[in-house]
């Protein structure tokens, strides 16, 4: 590691302390401060210490008998073997091991994309010169270890990733927003990751793993369910689509041509009905409640968006699930609890600055996602169609959802247990697609969810969901395609069970449209143009076919950051379309994906 520091220095070359140096090699140190190389010449130190030491007596620091002393005394330099003659003069000098005065770097590799994390949160709460020129911090962070070994075994298990894909995943408590453990790239063996973080950083596609909070938002307009919706063909009309309609599909084209409740809707992950619901309580309703959610759609996105045209991160969407299970409060993901400074004073505390989560859901409406959710990893196996069972593990109670990305480019699996929420993305870093065939997120990332999970768990107390007043149970209609399925529903006897007040201006329910939704002037995100290849900031060396706009949070900025000094290759000259893209001169354009897989 490079050596910053008198406490170091005095580690490494003297494995002792400032305090406890002695004059002799206090002196030593001072000579080297001008040239760390002089360290391999030993000899040539000498002379330069004497002057030093005759300097000090003349300038009355130290004694000339302190002096003589310090000159006799028989150094021993880490790495050399030095003998001296009764004045002190050096007989012989041999550099015996070039490496003995090297320290194991101070930053351990451990958990790097986290340690990353809390490096960025650092900056953004108190600024570069509190960080590093401040003598030093003491950081204590969430991360939790037996959590964090889970996660990193999980990954390093994971042998049935498509080719060239690697992957991310993510812990947190649901209770607390805190970030157990994480970790942002496949790890191979003992070889480091590498540095990009896809677990906060890598906006993805997150497909169907959106449909609870569109299918949550409608529970809480007033609809129940056993609401149902058609799963036949539609078409909405859209400006900007292929010959001016939006026409989404099921997962490889499969149509039931029958009214359905949303309930089987959701368990069988089909877009025909997702988007007539998303139609029906309104965009502005849905987009406003995701918001809350801490997730951010892009400019120009309509119904595509509740099939999962939007991109986010493998921690946000954590985040993102945890009210279903904490009784609908949503809390921003964090990785530090306490900070001091190097004299001790405390910087940041979060138990005097308690998080005060923010009510997304009621507690019944929370429950009603939640049993939803459930009911994905539940209500169907996979002869059924059930596309999620492979995420349960022992006796634990889970829920979650897949999601696939058009493609396929993106395979998710978000889902949590009474104890934690966690997530995992698989796909190529560069992006691109993946095979269409032989690979689905069920079968891929279920099992690295319930892997880590089980370690997560084991030697917890077996815990179930929390349930909260005013909630009955009803069979599910369709009972030969939901077999002994039961439905949560609201007690009509319970007061102020459902926040109805999320609902806007809905349309008729025959009347569908293609509608886009354009966020007003938000102070809290920007829109920036990325490189698609490396989800960092474009600059002006990057190809325009590369360029995307997205907007993102403030707070999440300093994570796109580009490489600090980018050079064009060999003979090649900035583009000017790209120049003006990376300044951000460009339109806002609407642009609304195929639909998304299960």
């Amino acid at each position: 590691m490079e050596l910053y520091g008198i406490y170091s220095a005095a580690q490494a070359y003297f494995r002792t302390t400032p305090k406890d140096l002695t004059l002799a090699q206090a002196a030593y140190l001072t000579v080297l401060v001008p040239n760390a190389g002089r360290y391999f010449r030993y000899e040539e130190m000498r002379p330069l210490m004497r002057v030093l030491l005759s300097r000090m007596v003349e300038d009355g620091w130290i004694t000339q008998a302190q002096m003589d002393a310090a000159w006799q005394e028989k150094l021993q330099p880490r790495g050399w073997q030095v003998t001296y003659d009764a004045g002190g003069n050096v007989k012989t000098a041999k550099l015996v091991d070039r490496s003995a005065k090297e320290l194991k770097a101070v930053v351990t590799t451990r958990a790097p994309h986290f340690t990353q994390q809390v490096e960025q949160e650092l900056v953004r709460r108190f600024g570069r010169d509190v960080v590093y020129g401040s003598g030093g911090l003491r950081v204590y962070t969430t991360l939790d270890s037996k959590v964090q070994s889970a996660v990193e075994t999980a990954s390093r298990e994971a042998t049935g990733l498509p080719p060239s894909a690697t992957l991310a995943a993510t812990i947190l408590n649901p209770y607390t927003g805190e970030v157990l453990g994480m970790i942002g790239q496949k790890l191979r063996g003992s070889e480091p990751p590498a540095a990009w973080n896809n677990a906060a950083q890598g906006q993805r596609q997150i497909g169907s793993t959106i449909k609870p909070l569109l299918y949550t938002t409608a529970l809480s307009t007033g609809l129940d369910q056993s609401h149902r919706e058609e799963d036949r063909p539609v078409s909405f009309p859209c400006t900007g689509c292929k010959n001016g309609v939006y026409e989404p599909e099921n997962f490889e084209g499969a149509t039931t041509y029958r009214d359905m409740t949303i309930r089987e809707a959701l368990d069988r992950s089909l877009n025909l009905v997702t988007v007539r619901l998303a139609d029906r309580i309104g965009l502005q309703t849905f987009f406003g409640k995701i918001r809350e959610l801490g997730l951010q759609t892009n400019d120009g996105t309509g119904l595509a968006a509740a099939l999962g045209a939007v991109e986010t991160t493998p921690v946000k969407m954590a985040a993102s699930y945890a009210p279903f299970v904490n009784g609908g409060l949503y809390r921003t993901p964090r990785y530090i609890t306490r900070v001091t400074d190097a004299r001790g004073s405390v910087l940041f505390d979060v138990n005097s600055q308690p998080v005060q989560g923010k009510r997304v859901w009621t507690p019944q409406v929370a429950w009603l996602g939640l049993d939803m959710l459930r009911g994905v990893v539940n209500d169907l196996n996979e002869a059924q169609g059930g596309l999620a069972g492979r995420a349960k593990f022992g006796e634990w109670p889970v829920a979650g959802k897949t999601g696939t990305s058009n493609g396929p480019k993106d395979f998710w699996f978000v889902g949590t247990t009474p104890l934690y929420t966690g997530s995992v993305w698989v796909g190529r870093q560069q992006g691109g697609d993946m095979p269409s065939r032989g690979y689905y997120s069920g079968y891929v990332n279920a099992p690295i969810w319930r892997r880590m999970m089980e370690l997560a768990h084991q030697g917890q107390a077996l815990r179930q969901f929390s349930e909260p007043p005013g909630i009955q149970y009803v069979d599910a209609p369709d009972q030969q395609f939901l077999p002994n399925v039961k439905l949560a529903v609201l007690d009509p006897n319970y007061r102020d069970a459902a926040n109805t007040e999320v609902q806007t201006d809905a349309p008729p329910p025959t009347l569908y449209r293609e509608t886009t939704y354009r966020p007003g002037n938000d102070p809290d995100s920007l829109l920036v143009s990325l490189d698609r290849t490396t989800n960092r900031l474009a600059t002006e060396f990057t190809p325009p076919q590369n360029i995307v706009q997205r907007r993102v949070q403030l707070e999440d900025l300093p994570g796109y950051a580009p490489d600090e000094s980018p050079a064009p290759l060999r003979d090649e000259q900035p583009d000017p379309e790209a120049v003006k893209a990376a300044r951000g001169v460009t339109g806002t354009t609407q642009s609304v994906p195929p639909a998304s897989a299960p």
